[in-house]
């Protein structure tokens, strides 16, 4: 990981280390809102898609972590923040559906997304209620 100096340019966090006592790093943690549902992009594209964001997201919020506590000590080189969060594709109801009632189905799609994985539970649960 990177570290920067003070008056190195943070590219991510737009600014120059070090960053200031007041800086919003829960900015970097926000996750965006969800992109609108395109039935062009096959479920599994979708899912496979989101397979990659949430590990990008996952390392994006390690390095925003990592610089959170490097600020925090006050530490005289800090890494960067991490990349904007990515967007993450929905799944119709149907799909969902689909994918809790068969399993060879579920198994078509792995490895599952999280958040797939939570709307399949989510379903399951409301569905055994």
């Amino acid at each position: 990981m990177q570290l920067y100096t003070k008056g190195e340019e943070l590219p991510n966090a737009r600014i120059r280390a070090p960053y200031p006592k007041m800086f919003d790093f829960d900015e970097y943690t926000r996750t965006p809102p969800t992109l609108p549902l395109n039935a062009q992009i096959s479920m599994s594209q979708r899912n496979a898609r989101n397979v990659k964001a949430e590990a990008r997201n996952d390392e994006s919020l390690l390095r925003t972590e990592t610089a959170r506590m490097a600020s925090t000590r006050g530490d005289e080189a800090v890494p960067d923040v991490g990349s904007p969060l990515e967007a993450l594709h929905p799944f119709s109801d149907e799909e969902v559906q689909r994918a809790a009632r068969a399993r060879e189905f579920r198994m078509e799609l792995e490895p599952i997304s999280r958040a797939l994985m939570e709307c399949i539970l989510e379903t399951i649960r409301a569905n055994n209620a």
